[in-house]
């Protein structure tokens, strides 16, 4: 897909200047999105979080910018672990509370980036994507955060000799995009992936902070959730069963949502209200989104074995 720049006119007898469009395959993340998110609370995060936002507080600190430098530190972090396991609401509640903590000026934006927009079958072309990508995030822009959610579509291991050439072509001028960012830059790159194996170990290494994200949720954790998911204050509700479940399934925060989410219409389709015995019924008969990716993964390795 090809992108073109738009052209800003100068004032009357001063000639005009050119202004790069955002390209197609940028999203700017919306204040509405943001202000969403920001009302969601992340249960089993804290410390995640905490451990992110030292990392962020290190890498936009003005002051160090030489210490980083000197160290060839890059503000760059991978997110990894099952699906549904919060990674995606962590990097933008990361975002927020950096503007909120006066890390990050009131100007700076959130952008993700459409990886099936930014895969170009035209020969070289998702290459040139890339630079154009990187190009215009590190521009007089002012600082900026980018989530590059399903990572391993442009960075799968050069071991796999199925791999098509372009991607490899993609994977290279990313990497050498990520070498050239610098604490100076403002940009701040977050990779998110749900299948680390499947990435190339030189990619992994570019991204100094590395993050597995697959919380477990505490009774006490996993009863505040669900009555967050059941909107009810009452602490004589008993979740143990709930729990015991949740755990013996391998079930992620997100698939609590989820599973809680059905419950709440099927209960809805015989006029009932979401209770703690129909969310049980509902963890005791699904499955993981963890099963669902493994399954997943070893149909992917028998298609590459034959």
């Amino acid at each position: 897909m090809k992108n073109k720049s738009m052209i800003r006119r100068g004032r009357l007898g001063e000639p005009a200047a050119e202004e790069p469009l955002m390209p197609g395959f940028l999203t700017q993340i919306s204040p509405a999105t943001l202000a969403h998110e920001g009302s969601r609370k992340l249960f089993g995060l804290e410390a995640e979080m905490k451990q992110l936002s030292a990392f962020a507080q290190l890498c936009l600190d003005p002051n160090r910018r030489e210490e980083l430098a000197r160290l060839d530190i890059y503000p760059t972090a991978l997110l990894y672990g099952p699906p549904n396991s919060g990674k995606t609401s962590l990097a933008r509640q990361l975002f927020l509370s950096a503007k909120q903590g006066n890390l990050l000026s009131s100007k700076a934006k959130l952008y993700s980036v459409d990886l099936s927009i930014l895969l170009d079958p035209e020969l070289g072309q998702s290459s040139r994507n890339v630079d154009q990508l990187f190009a215009f995030l590190t521009g007089k822009r002012g600082p900026s955060f980018l989530i590059i959610d399903e990572l391993d579509a442009i960075c799968t291991s050069r071991d796999n000799t199925n791999e098509h050439d372009g991607v490899r072509r993609t994977m290279t001028s990313f990497m050498l995009c990520l070498d050239q960012i610098r604490a100076s830059s403002q940009l701040v790159v977050i990779g998110i992936t749900n299948m680390i194996r499947l990435i190339d170990a030189a990619v992994v290494r570019r991204f100094f902070f590395r993050l597995e994200i697959d919380p477990v949720l505490s009774l006490e954790s996993f009863s505040e959730y669900c009555r967050y998911l059941l909107n009810t204050k009452n602490d004589d509700m008993h979740f143990q069963s709930a729990h015991e479940a949740f755990l013996k399934k391998g079930f992620s925060v997100g698939d609590l949502r989820s599973v809680a989410a059905r419950a709440l219409i099927r209960a809805s389709l015989h006029g009932k209200q979401l209770s703690v015995a129909e969310l049980i019924i509902s963890l005791q008969e699904e499955r993981s989104t963890r099963d669902q990716t493994k399954d997943n993964a070893q149909s992917y390795r028998r298609r590459q074995d034959d």
